[in-house]
C-alpha cells in the first residue's frame, strides 16, 4: 500500500516539489536504500506486533482449539496477520477510499515514530537576519520546504499613540510537517516604519517561528 498510494516517494522516482506539496511526502538526505530499509521496518511482523498490542486489538483474535494450545496468540507473525486483516476489511468496507486508507494506516503504525530521527533539514542557521529574511524564506520555498509566501500588506498605515505610522503585512506560507502529518499553514504579521520593513518582519517571524528561534525584534 505504501508503494501504491505513494506513501513514501524519493527524488529519483516521481517526487515534484512543487505538484506534491499537498501528498504526504517526506523530504531528507536520504537515498532510497536508507528509506526501503525504513520500509522494511515499517511493515515488519515485529512493527505491527507491537501495534496490535499497543492498540489493544490482540483480544480479537479468533483461535481454535489447537491454536490456543500451542499459545500462537502471541506470535508476531499472527499479529501482523490481524493488522493487515484490519486493513483489508476497512478496505472492502470503504470502497477503497484511498483518503480514509491513509489516514487509518497512518494512525495504526504511528508513523511519526519512524521519523522521529531523521535529520529532514539543514542545518539549522544561528539566527537570521531582518534584512535578507525576504530571499531566505524565498529561497526555502524554491528548495521545496514550502510553498512560495504570499504577503498582504495594508493599503493605508496604522497610527499609535505617539502619532507614528506603522504599516501592516501578514504572510502566509505552508509548510510541511517534518513528522510526517502533511502540511500546515503559518500565519504570521509583521509591522514596520514602511511597506518594505514590515514585509520583511513578516518573513523574519516566519523564521524565527519555523527554526524555533528567538525573535530579536519582539519587543
Amino acid at each position: 500500500m505504501a508503494e501504491e498510494f505513494g506513501f513514501l516517494k524519493s527524488a529519483s522516482q516521481y517526487y515534484n516539489k512543487y505538484e506534491d506539496l499537498e501528498e504526504y511526502c517526506l523530504i531528507a538526505n536520504k537515498n532510497e536504500s536508507d528509506f526501503t530499509d525504513l520500509k522494511n521496518q515499517i511493515v515488519s511482523n515485529k512493527t505491527l506486533a507491537k501495534k496490535i498490542n499497543k492498540l489493544g486489538f490482540a483480544k480479537y483474535l479468533v483461535l481454535g482449539d489447537n491454536d490456543k494450545r500451542n499459545n500462537v496468540a502471541n506470535q508476531d507473525s499472527v499479529k501482523a496477520d490481524l493488522f493487515e486483516a484490519i486493513i483489508g476489511a476497512i478496505a472492502i468496507d470503504s470502497g477503497w477510499d484511498i483518503k480514509r486508507l491513509k489516514n487509518i494506516i497512518i494512525k495504526m503504525l504511528d508513523i511519526e515514530h519512524f521519523f522521529k530521527d531523521v535529520d529532514c533539514r539543514e542545518k539549522r542557521p544561528d539566527k537570521f537576519k531582518l534584512e535578507n529574511a525576504i530571499n531566505t524564506l524565498k529561497e526555502l520555498a524554491e528548495r521545496g520546504e514550502c510553498s512560495m509566501p504570499i504577503y498582504q500588506i495594508s493599503e493605508k498605515p496604522i497610527i499609535d499613540n505617539n502619532g507614528k505610522q506603522w504599516w501592516h503585512c501578514r504572510c502566509n506560507v505552508n509548510f510541511r510537517n517534518l513528522q510526517w502529518m502533511g502540511l500546515w499553514t503559518k500565519y504570521t504579521e509583521g509591522y514596520g516604519t514602511s511597506k518594505k520593513l514590515a514585509k520583511k518582519m513578516a518573513a523574519y517571524i516566519v523564521l524565527c517561528d519555523h527554526y524555533g528561534l528567538p525573535n530579536e525584534y519582539k519587543n
